[in-house]
């Protein structure tokens, strides 16, 4: 369903959950060319967002076997290739947004931020990616309208 920068998948799995991230993926590369891209992950603990990260990445072509959650570190940075790197971010731990955050990052990097609604507005980023885990389905929720 699209409406005014707003598409909702439902997912059944892992399979479906990955294919929603390469569509994400699609949308993101070209902009990513010319540009950078932050990206909150919202959903409860355990919804899927790191999962989800992951998918986005290895999407964009990371081949590493060291895919971890930064949940303890704050922050992981993943080279992908020449002149394209992802920032996973992730602020459950944190009581203030990193001063890292203030600044747009620069052109060819991917700013991924699970929990970034605790501090950010939709509107200070180009995407929002929401994911809502129910019993048989989740519901994935993308919103952002500079990029539709």
């Amino acid at each position: 369903m699209v409406e005014s920068g707003k598409v909702e998948f439902a997912t059944k799995g892992l399979d479906d959950l990955g294919g929603v991230a390469l569509k994400v993926v699609d949308l993101l590369s070209k902009r990513l060319l010319s540009g950078s891209v932050e990206v909150i992950l919202s959903g409860e603990l355990g919804a899927g967002k790191t999962t989800f990260a992951e998918m986005v990445i290895r999407g964009l072509g990371y081949t590493g076997e060291d895919f971890v959650s930064p949940t303890y570190v704050l922050q992981r940075i993943y080279r992908v290739s020449e002149g394209l790197m992802v920032e996973h971010w992730d602020l459950y731990r944190v009581r203030e947004l990193p001063v890292e955050l203030d600044f747009l990052p620069e052109v060819g990097v991917l700013r991924l931020i699970e929990w970034g609604e605790r501090f950010m507005l939709p509107e200070e980023v180009d995407l929002v990616v929401r994911i809502d885990r129910g019993d048989r389905l989740s519901r994935v929720t993308i919103s952002g309208a500079t990029l539709f």
